[in-house]
This record gives structure tokens, sequence and C-alpha cells, in this order.
């Protein structure tokens, strides 16, 4: 019996070390080098990463926003969660909702070293993640990750170098991404952007690349928006779309191309555009060179045929 309640005392003793304690009341500067453990933290204020400081973040944690606050990344966010132990950022209400929390913020000071996200769960934001002028030598880099529920967009891309893997982006209100400027973003193989929210469905553009972005979006899905689809070019910077081996769905329009200036320069290749309700491919007729543009759309599948 004696040796029995020795064993317990030690199993009780070992779990209270093993179990990283929750953080409440975080905001501030973050000034040097940072690890959050696997546990709960609850943030009551803006967070800011000072440039050359790197926050990482522990597979299993939990992050929450108790009002609308964000984390700014002059530095480096670490954040790799796992397939069985992801990491979430989300609301602290008990009644979550669109739009909780403001944003994860990638800008022009971070970059060095680079910043990467892998099995997160991001939602209840108002921008998941925004990305303005990382500096060109540098690539964010978000993999099998999910953004859900934002009240605006799911991921904002301004003059900033992003690769997104096998990531899902769904439930926002204007776009899921949204890349401007003169930035390359790629959105890899296994992505999804879609609409599942009743309220939702076939709302907003699912990939929205304008005025110098190069886009390219391979072996993806986008399914259930507005514009599965959306490339313009409204200042004469054109933007460029390069679509491969993706399936383009269930939207109102599949994909739509237009602007005030020339057309953007968009091609499409080995993918199955199919089954959008208005239009698979829809062209605006307003831009200065409406007769005398020409897309490379061949050699997809458009629901009955190849072309």
């Amino acid at each position: 019996m004696k040796s029995l309640m020795k064993s317990l005392s030690f199993v009780l003793m070992l779990s209270v070390v093993c179990s990283a304690p929750a953080l409440a009341g975080i905001s501030g500067t973050i000034a040097s080098n940072t690890t959050w453990g696997d546990s709960t933290i609850v943030i009551s204020g803006n967070i800011t990463i000072n440039q050359s400081v790197t926050l990482t973040i522990a597979a299993g944690a939990t992050i929450r926003f108790d009002g609308n606050y964000s984390i700014t990344v002059n530095g480096a966010l670490v954040a790799n969660g796992t397939s069985a132990s992801p990491i979430t950022f989300t609301s602290n209400s008990a009644t979550p909702a669109a739009g909780n929390w403001s944003t994860v913020s990638f800008t022009s000071q971070s970059g060095s070293p680079a910043s990467s996200l892998s099995h997160c769960l991001i939602q209840y934001a108002s921008v998941g993640i925004t990305a303005n002028s990382i500096p060109s030598a540098s690539t964010l880099a978000v993999q099998n990750s999910v953004i859900d529920m934002c009240s605006d967009k799911g991921i904002s891309i301004a003059n900033s170098n992003v690769s997104l893997q096998a990531d899902t982006i769904r439930n926002f209100v204007n776009q899921g991404i949204y890349a401007v400027g003169g930035g390359t973003v790629t959105l890899g193989t296994g992505s999804l952007i879609t609409q599942t929210q009743p309220a939702r469905l076939r709302t907003g553009n699912g990939v929205d690349v304008e005025n110098g972005t190069v886009m390219t979006v391979m072996g993806s899905t986008v399914s259930y928006c507005n514009n599965g689809v959306y490339a313009y070019n409204g200042n004469n910077s054109s933007p460029t779309a390069t679509l491969n081996g993706s399936v383009i769905t269930q939207n109102n329009q599949g994909i739509w191309i237009g602007g005030g200036w020339n057309y953007p320069l968009v091609t499409a290749t080995g993918n199955d555009i199919k089954n959008n309700v208005n239009w698979n491919t829809q062209i605006g007729s307003q831009e200065n060179n409406y007769f005398n543009t020409e897309f490379d759309f061949t050699n997809n599948y458009w629901g009955t045929t190849d072309g």
C-alpha cells in the first residue's frame, strides 16, 4: 500500500511539472527572443515583436485575443504546430464571432530571420494574416494551416513574397486572398479557398490579384465564392495570374478578368473550370484593349469537353 501511494504521489508531481501554466494579460513589446510554451496565452493588448527578435510559439499552444488586438511582427514569428498539436489563434470571447480581434501582421521590418507558420488555426480575426512590404529577400511561408471566419480578408498581401501550401481559407467576407503590389504569391498544392457558412456561400472573391502582383495557383481548389479568381488592373501595373492543375467550381463566376487599363496577364492551363453558376470565365468590356487581347486558356476541362 505504501509503495502504491508513493507511485501515485510521483505521478501527480510529474503531471504538475509537465503541464505548462496559462499566461494571462500579455501585451506590449517583445524585445528579446521569447518562447511561449504549449499553454493558453491571453492577449490583453497589442503585441509588437521588435526587429531581429524572434517569438517562437510551441506546438499545442492556444493564443486568445481578449479584444481588438494584433500581433505585429517587426522581427520573426515562428509558429510551427503539428497535425496532432496545432497552434490556435482565436477569440477569448465566450461567444466568438468574426472580427473579435485584429490580425497577425508582418511588416517591412520583418523577414530576418524568416517567419513561418504551419499547422495553425487562425479564426475570428478581422484579417487572419497581413503581409505588408516584407523585404524582397524574404518569403513568408504558411503551410498546412486553416484561416476561418474573418470579418474582412483571410490573407491580405501588399508588396510581399508569400508561399501558401496545403492551406484552407474559408468563410471570409471580402477576399480569401487579396494580393496587390509588386510581390510574388504562390498558392500551392492541396490548398482550398471556399465558403461553407450558409450566409457566405458564393460571396467574396476567393483569390483577388491586382496591380503588379505575380500570382501562381497550382493544384488548388477555389469554390463557392462570388468570383473564384478575380484579376484586376487598376493602375496600369498589370498583375500576372498563372493557374495550373486547379479546380475552380461552384462560384458565381469562375474567373473574372478586368480593369481600367490593360488587361491583367492571365494564363490558365490544365485546370477544371466547371459548374460555375453564371460564367466559367468572364472578361470585362471597359478596357482599352478589349478587342485585341488574347488569353491562353487551352487544355482546361469546362465541364463537358476539354478546351
